[in-house]
């Protein structure tokens, strides 16, 4: 029998297709032994971890209001909202505080600011390690783990196969990078820095895809520019539809 990781990537708002596609591995009752999560995927992953059901999640995410997350950052630099309402709700509705807690083994990434090197987080306060891995630069502050500050590792590694257990011989992969399209004169500077984010994730995803040599089944969710902090409701649902759509193609 397979021993499967489900790794769920990083793309904001885009990640709510990761719904979707639990709901498909529900239906098929497919095991998953191992979840990894990196940015906003980081929280869906870690509430499938914790024993949620895909409805569970959707109702999480989805009978909220996401102004209810808005916790300003004081100052200006560091970011806009300080992330910590949203981790505590997401950490309260689970019931879990620690990686120990969760009935799936699971681990996320986060990127050294200052040295550029990619932390594995699977230990201790999930609290701190959910912080950290949804900062995302300019919207999220660094989040200081001992002497260090950790940023979102979705920003270089958007899809952390790589990260696997060395007992699983199956992947299951969600990918949510954000499709790259034409820029030109009317392009606005958002769409700009979000298509450098979208060529440098796409090339570090395809270098480790590139050199996996596990069983791999990649469901790619987005095939259109969607932003990645549109957090309308309206748009979480449609997201949540296509990502189920895009699993029932995939072979499981």
């Amino acid at each position: 029998m397979d021993k499967i990781s489900l790794v769920l990537g990083g793309g904001g708002v885009r990640c709510y297709t990761q719904i979707g596609v639990l709901k498909v591995l529900e239906k098929k009752q497919i095991k998953i032994d191992e979840v990894i999560g990196s940015s906003f995927g980081s929280l869906i992953g870690v509430c499938f971890a914790s024993g949620k059901t895909s409805i569970e999640i959707e109702n999480m995410f989805t009978h909220v209001k996401v102004l209810r997350f808005l916790d300003p950052v004081s100052g200006f630099g560091r970011g806009l909202i300080k992330g910590e309402k949203l981790v505590d709700y997401v950490l309260d509705s689970i019931k879990c505080k620690k990686f120990s807690d969760l009935k799936i083994p699971f681990k996320t990434n986060a990127l050294d600011i200052n040295s550029g090197e990619e932390k594995v987080l699977n230990k201790g306060s999930l609290r701190e390690a959910l912080l950290a891995a949804i900062a995302l630069p300019g919207v999220i502050p660094p989040k200081k783990i001992g002497t260090k500050y950790y940023m979102d590792g979705g920003i270089y590694n958007p899809l952390p196969i790589h990260l696997v257990g060395k007992k699983i011989n199956k992947i299951i992969a969600v990918d949510c990078t954000d499709a790259i399209t034409k820029i030109d004169e009317k392009s606005n500077k958002v769409e700009v820095i979000q298509q450098m984010f979208s060529i440098l994730q796409t090339k570090e995803r395809n270098n480790v895809i590139k050199n996996t040599k596990i069983k791999l089944v990649l469901i790619e969710t987005i095939d259109k520019k969607i932003n990645v902090l549109d957090f309308r409701h309206s748009n979480m649902n449609d997201l949540i539809n296509i990502g189920e759509k895009k699993a029932k193609k995939v072979k499981l």
